[in-house]
C-alpha cells in the first residue's frame, strides 16, 4: 500500500516539474496546455473500479470541449490500457456524445452542463472529474485543483452512490468531501 502511495506521489511530482518547465516559454506553453489535466486523468484511471459490466470493450474517456486536454490526453493513452481494455480518448461538443464513456472531464467552461453529465454518470457508472471552483461539491466526483499539496478533492459519496469504486490510496492523497 505504501508503494502504491509513493508512485502517486511520484506522479504528482512529475507533474508538477513539468509544470515548472511548461511556464519557461511561452510557445512552449502553448502547445503543452492541457497537460497537467491529462497526466491526472491518465492515472486516476488506474484508481477506481468500475461495475462488472463496465469492464470490457475499450476504455473511453470522454473530454467535454477541450480539444488541448482532449490531444495531451490523446498522448499520453498512446498503447495504454486500464486492465484488458484499451484506452481511448474522445473530445465532444456535446453531452449527448458521451455515450460508452468511462470517465468524462469537465472543464470549468462547461461547468452549466454538470446536471446533464451527473444524469448521464448515474445511469452508466461513469466518473466525473472537473476542474473548477466547487465543482465537486456540486456533484462531480473528482475535482482537480493546484492549491497546497493536495492536488484534487474527492466527492467519495456521488462517486460511490453510482457504483465506482474509488481506491484506497487515491483517497489518502485528496481532499475528501
Amino acid at each position: 500500500m505504501k508503494r502504491h502511495i509513493t508512485i502517486i506521489m511520484a506522479w504528482c511530482i512529475v507533474c508538477e516539474l513539468m509544470l515548472l518547465g511548461v511556464h519557461s516559454s511561452n510557445l512552449y506553453a502553448q502547445q503543452q496546455q492541457g497537460l497537467f489535466e491529462a497526466l491526472y486523468i491518465f492515472k486516476f484511471c488506474g484508481f477506481v473500479t468500475f461495475p462488472t459490466e463496465r469492464q470490457s470493450g475499450d476504455f473511453v474517456i470522454g473530454v467535454l470541449n477541450a480539444p488541448a486536454i482532449a490531444t495531451q490526453l490523446e498522448k499520453a493513452v498512446v498503447g495504454k490500457h486500464v486492465g484488458s481494455q484499451s484506452i481511448t480518448v474522445r473530445n465532444v461538443s456535446d453531452t449527448g456524445d458521451l455515450n460508452g464513456c468511462h470517465i468524462v472531464f469537465v472543464p470549468d467552461n462547461m461547468s452549466k452542463k454538470l446536471p446533464k453529465v451527473q444524469e448521464i454518470a448515474r445511469a452508466k457508472a461513469m466518473l466525473i472529474v472537473t476542474k473548477g471552483a466547487g465543482m465537486a461539491k456540486e456533484g462531480g466526483h473528482i475535482n482537480i485543483f493546484t492549491n497546497g499539496d493536495k492536488k484534487f478533492e474527492i466527492n467519495r459519496t456521488a462517486a460511490e452512490s453510482i457504483g465506482l469504486k474509488l481506491s484506497a490510496d487515491l483517497l489518502k492523497l485528496a481532499v475528501i468531501l
